[in-house]
């Protein structure tokens, strides 16, 4: 990484991350580094263990920040009310002392300041943005410590296994809030500890795992907006080789249409439940494989191991269907699809809607082909969640506006709230059994039993010791896992589907065989191998080649290395195993 410093022209104040109160690392060296940043610059007035403590937290936060992009800025307020103590969601009690910390720094030339400023009624605030100078960098770049030794474990232990004796508070992996969104505090009891246990052997499962984008040249990956005026995927789709990539020392300038996504490798695994209730809501959060585009997934490596990814075809619909004892793949067959409305939009839109639908198509076909199904699932998604038509007609345009930002005037302006109702009357004309559910406000109830689904399948991969990635109702596995994720998917939606024996097995030439749910792979193994054929037939040694001449960046390799390297030490080594049931195996191959 070049050594430079921000000049105040690079500066994008959008651009930056919230401090992390609860990263930590109480690795030998991370030590000693806080202590000689304390000893030679804070002053006898900051001797006291609570200002080392947050002096850590600190400057772990800005070096992740930095070591990620070093034109990331760290956000942080200066609000002292910003600091009260106590609260579930607060738990390592960062304290107004982290204040006097920083401008201590700043007064010692290792931080820049870009003060912010309060929100009113009529416009929103701005934390105050903090970035190292120079010399910071010079003292990052001289640490023996890496990012791997970087945590924020939520048992208790560090990475390395060093905390035993300290009293760290963690952050809080289950969150509970009201009809509002605004956390919840909550008292502990059977059901939360339940599902707390799981969230934690998940994560430390997964802290012993390493997860990149193996084209991915630097830490994060940048996705580009209609408005940047480049076209298609930010990567080469035969080979995955990033495109556009602006210099390291570039400022982002969302305001530009450039978005910088980071490559966290450490991510705070959570579970966020809604209206107040732990059976509403309940989805898996946390990880980069969460926010990059769905595009660039199939580049995602685990253990420098290629990945694929299976997913539920049109959950909730199906769960919807399943709720009213209809198994619908079994009913509609695996052909059918839940958005396609083609002959009911015939019948529910009036001579100038169907003008209007022309329209609209004349003015997308070019930019995206399947823009009515995308428009139609983002329909039904919303209008299951939504609690009046109105209110659905209008989360469709704000999604789409968010989406096409400039563009929406140019391609949905016809888009009118007569023009939806014949889209969603045709969803209902369609999908008839389960047309109460449509404005129904039900979508939580929903995500409750996909969250149930995932959480039973991240619970067997945790019992094999096997890492697997969450997209809600979609998962990423080594390729090695294929065949026992998607066995598992099947028997996790038989036990909970809703739907009786008799809806998951199907009559064919007079006996009961099970009724699969359908899913769909993104990726490729082995699937089109012919035995009869040399090398397995052309068409597979066609896919096969594409996969073995991926580009594959220096900083993937590199990253994967220093991992491996971190996992073999003894320390950790111990712990690992004393936490999961991981193929040690994996760590010591060099490839």
């Amino acid at each position: 990484m070049e050594l430079y410093e921000l000049e105040e022209s690079e500066i994008d104040l959008d651009y930056a991350r919230l401090l992390d109160v609860h990263v930590w690392s109480d690795y030998p060296e991370v030590n000693s580094f806080i202590n000689k940043i304390h000893d030679q610059y804070l002053g006898s007035e900051f001797r006291q263990d609570r200002s080392k403590r947050q002096l850590k937290v600190l400057l772990l936060s800005l070096y992740v920040n930095w070591i990620t992009d070093p034109c990331l800025l760290t956000a942080y307020s200066r609000t002292l009310s910003d600091y009260r103590k106590g609260t579930r969601y607060n738990k390592l009690h960062i304290t107004r002392t982290v204040i006097d910390i920083s401008d201590r720094l700043i007064e010692v030339g290792l931080l820049n300041l870009k003060l912010g400023y309060p929100g009113s009624d009529d416009w929103r605030g701005k934390n105050s943005k903090i970035w190292p100078t120079r010399l910071l960098v010079e003292e990052f770049k001289k640490a023996k410590f890496n990012r791997f030794y970087i945590g924020s474990d939520i048992s208790g232990r560090s990475l390395r296994g060093y905390s035993y004796a300290t009293k760290r508070p963690t952050y809080e992996c289950l969150i509970l809030r009201d009809e509002k969104k605004n956390d919840l505090e909550y008292l502990e009891t059977k059901t939360t500890e339940k599902i707390r246990k799981v969230i934690e052997d998940y994560r430390n499962l997964m802290k012993f795992h390493h997860v990149s984008l193996s084209n991915a040249d630097r830490n994060y990956i940048e996705v580009y907006q209609e408005k940047t005026g480049l076209e298609g995927l930010g990567f080469d789709p035969l080979t995955g080789k990033l495109k556009y990539q602006a210099a390291e020392d570039v400022k982002p300038r969302a305001s530009k249409g450039i978005q910088r996504l980071s490559l966290n490798h450490n991510p705070q695994i959570r579970r966020i439940f809604n209206n107040s209730s732990w059976r509403q809501g309940g989805r898996w959060y946390g990880g980069f494989w969460q926010n990059i585009p769905s595009a660039y997934r199939r580049f995602i490596r685990i253990n420098n191991q290629r990945t694929i990814e299976i997913d539920y075809s049109a959950l909730h619909p199906v769960l919807m269907y399943a709720k009213v004892g209809i198994n619908y793949w079994l009913k509609f067959g695996f052909r059918s699809d839940p958005y396609d409305l083609e002959a009911d939009l015939d019948r529910t839109l009036g001579p100038k809607a169907k003008g209007t639908r022309v329209t609209i198509r004349d003015n997308l076909n070019d930019y995206s082909p399947d823009w009515e199904r995308h428009l139609i699932k983002l329909l039904v998604l919303v209008a299951t969640n939504a609690k009046s038509e109105k209110a659905a007609f209008a989360a469709v345009k704000y999604e789409l506006s968010e989406r096409s930002e400039k563009q929406y005037n140019l391609r949905y302006t016809k888009l009118t709230n007569q023009l939806l109702k014949g889209y969603l009357e045709a969803v209902k004309l369609k999908h008839d059994p389960i047309a109460s559910y449509f404005g129904a406000n039900k979508s939580h109830d929903l995500m409750y039993q996909d969250s149930q689904i995932t959480e039973r399948i991240i619970k067997k991969f945790i019992d094999i010791g096997a890492p697997i990635l969450c997209i809600h109702d979609s998962y990423i596995v080594q390729e090695d896992y294929q065949i026992d994720l998607l066995d598992l998917m099947r028997e996790t939606w038989n036990e909970l589907s809703g739907l009786p024996e008799d809806k998951l097995r199907e009559d064919l030439w007079g006996e009961k065989f099970p009724a699969y749910v359908k899913v769909k792979q993104l990726g490729y193994v082995d699937e089109l191998f012919d035995h009869e054929e040399e090398g397995g037939g052309k068409e597979h040694q066609e896919i096969m080649s594409i996969k073995e001449n991926e580009y594959v960046s220096k900083r993937h390799l590199e990253d994967w290395k220093i991992f491996k390297d971190v996992m073999k030490e003894p320390s950790i080594t111990e712990e690992r195993r004393s936490l999961t049931n991981i193929n040690e195996q994996e760590y010591q191959n060099d490839s």
